[in-house]
């Protein structure tokens, strides 16, 4: 049975590159869902490769060697990134709740006026 080539590999800035490959099952899950989620998709993947191409033109090194399975799809670097995104998704989601997290907490505590609850 003949091989059909599903994969190809474009050079990209500063000795990066681009890999393409077409998975059935992606392509399967990406029938159902949203186009702004599968462009956002796209979109960071692309971001990605270009950060990866402008530190390897730069000289920048990884700064951990190890880090477990978190490191084997990017570079160090770009996981210490999507980290200090996540803790500041983690802060913004407390300030934004800061009020509410307030009324329930005096709630909690058996103090008046607490979070009115009782539609919940």
């Amino acid at each position: 049975m003949p091989v059909v080539p599903l994969q190809w590999i474009i050079p990209f800035v500063g000795f990066q590159s681009v890999q393409i490959t077409i998975s059935f099952a992606l392509v399967g899950f990406s029938y159902f869902i949203n186009k702004d989620i599968a462009l956002g998709l796209v979109f960071f993947y692309l971001l990605n490769t270009v950060q990866q191409g402008i530190f390897n033109t730069l000289g920048l090194q990884e700064v951990d060697s190890v880090l477990g399975p978190y490191s084997s799809y990017t570079g160090s670097i770009i996981v210490h990134q999507g980290f200090g995104a996540m803790m500041m998704l983690v802060v913004f989601g407390l300030w934004t709740a800061r009020r509410h997290l307030k009324g329930v907490w005096l709630a909690a505590i058996g103090r008046a006026g607490g979070a009115d609850d009782s539609g919940e």
